[in-house]
């Protein structure tokens, strides 16, 4: 009788470890050869609100888990059939215990495997290390105290979705070898202001809490990491005591909008800007409602970034026309990770899809910029174009250190000349660009830093430049009850 349940129990493990090694191996190889996203990244997708979520990446994970899917069935079924042939052999007694064996053993190697590249034992023992870095060094933004010697400019806050500098040439500072898929921003940023960890074409690393679309809005927004509490998706119900550059632009008087071609509701960002400075939300459900988009169309994330521009455009003119100063946010998505869409604005020049969506993308923000220049309050708006993080996908960037991958920015129409800056050669974070977009429309940054960014217009070393990025990252990695307490709890009433 034990002989028999623990023959039984050896078949249920054998029937489990290898369903999990023939869909794990799969699975696993797709992600490596697709996506650069961590656990972290993961953990924080699934604690998100998940509306409007694009379903390409769920589909094509069924899609590489299928040939596996085919291989276990067979494998079952010739396991299945040994047993039945010659249930009291010495084949089948070898089968039932040696099985289990070899798919455990399988199993862990893909877990060893599966914890290179997704790094969740780092995620585990940072969450169980304390940092006291964010509380020594944070500067809580004083809104009385951030103000405009004359009238601030306008603002137009460009985010362009997994747009790095490594899509241009070597040449200018790029990582392609042959082909500058985005000559525009690189002209672009050559014209203006750009800050660059090199004398060429560069940007900011990326660090901890910052490295996916929602992280990076809200470290660029509000100078400080996206470092959010295990749990549910409630996240978004409390950062009482954040402030961000839309708390004290509403504060300065400043009309405000956020646009994006999706579901605002995805990730949070609909919380973050409406919360955080009272923005008007155009996403796709509003565009619909607004009649800029046919309530029949909905392609990738929601609407195209051609249509985005389109309705920027409109909702500038409707901006502009006000007394008040305005401060409009965009987020591209047609560039987003498993190879971006192909709109029917895309060339055909490339091989490879990202690339034809890169360099469309690159047309288009040009296009857009080159409009703004032509309208009335031109002189008085400043248009700041960054990437939101380093591309996930692997596509044309194979093989590149992640930390020799630094995000885009420019700043255009500054209060600032550009040879009165130091551009060149600086270390930076997102967390930066909080400060020192506020200082680009006008505003004088008491100290020149704001949450644990640095204002970079100013001459004050960043806290990467202090203590460097290696040490940033590793700290901000840890936990912070610090954060926890006074940020993410905390009550800005208090």
């Amino acid at each position: 009788m034990k002989s028999r349940t623990l023959k039984i129990i050896l078949i249920i493990l054998t029937v489990v470890l290898s369903f999990a090694c023939f869909l794990g191996y799969p699975l696993y190889n797709w992600y490596r050869k697709t996506y650069d996203a961590t656990f972290t990244i993961l953990v924080f997708t699934v604690q998100s609100p998940m509306k409007g979520a694009n379903l390409g990446v769920v589909k094509g994970a069924i899609k590489s888990c299928i040939p596996g899917g085919f291989l276990w069935l067979l494998f079952m079924a010739v396991f299945f059939y040994v047993l039945h042939k010659k249930p009291e052999g010495k084949i089948s007694t070898y089968l039932s215990c040696f099985a289990p064996a070899v798919c455990g053993i399988g199993l862990i190697v893909l877990l060893i495997l599966a914890n290179k590249t997704l790094e969740f034992t780092d995620y585990i023992k940072f969450r169980y290390s304390e940092t006291y870095f964010i509380e020594e060094h944070y500067v809580e933004p004083d809104v009385s105290k951030i103000k405009a010697k004359d009238k601030p400019r306008n603002l137009i806050y460009i985010y362009m979705e997994s747009v790095e500098t490594a899509y241009a040439s070597e040449d200018v500072g790029g990582r392609q070898p042959d082909v500058n898929y985005i000559p525009n921003l690189t002209e672009i940023a050559d014209e203006n202001i750009s800050f660059s960890n090199t004398d060429k074409l560069g940007g900011f690393y990326n660090c901890a809490h910052t490295g996916w679309t929602s992280a990076a809005l809200f470290s660029t927004q509000s100078g400080v990491p996206f470092m959010t509490p295990v749990g549910g998706g409630g996240i978004w119900e409390n950062f009482g005591a954040l402030i961000t550059i839309g708390d004290i632009l509403a504060d300065k008087g400043f009309k405000q909008e956020f646009i994006c071609g999706s579901d605002a509701e995805f990730g949070g960002r609909r919380a973050l800007f409406s919360t955080h400075g009272d923005a008007k939300i155009m996403d796709y459900p509003a565009a619909v409602d607004a009649g800029y988009v046919d309530e029949d169309h909905y392609v990738w994330w929601g609407f195209e970034d051609f249509m985005l521009y389109d309705i920027a455009q409109q909702e500038l003119e409707e901006l502009a026309s006000g007394d008040q100063p305005f401060n409009l946010t965009l987020l591209t998505v047609d560039t987003h990770d498993d190879g971006g869409y192909i709109c029917e604005l895309c060339t055909d020049d490339y091989p490879v899809q990202i690339a034809n969506v890169i360099s469309c993308a690159d047309r288009q923000v040009a296009e857009f910029v080159e409009w703004c220049s032509e309208q009335s309050w031109y002189d008085d708006t400043v248009i700041v174009i960054q990437g939101d993080h380093p591309a996930r996908t692997k596509y044309l960037l194979e093989g590149i250190p992640a930390n020799e991958r630094t995000t885009y920015n420019c700043f255009i129409n500054t209060v600032f000349d550009k040879s009165g800056v130091s551009f060149s050669n600086r270390a930076f974070v997102a967390m930066d660009m909080m400060p020192t977009v506020l200082t680009a429309i006008g505003f004088e940054v008491p100290g020149d830093r704001l949450g644990l960014g640095t204002d970079l217009f100013s001459d004050t070393q960043t806290l990467t430049e202090e203590y460097g990025f290696d040490y940033i990252d590793s700290e901000l990695e840890k936990h912070s009850q610090w954060f926890l307490d006074n940020i993410v709890w905390g009550d800005m009433s208090e």
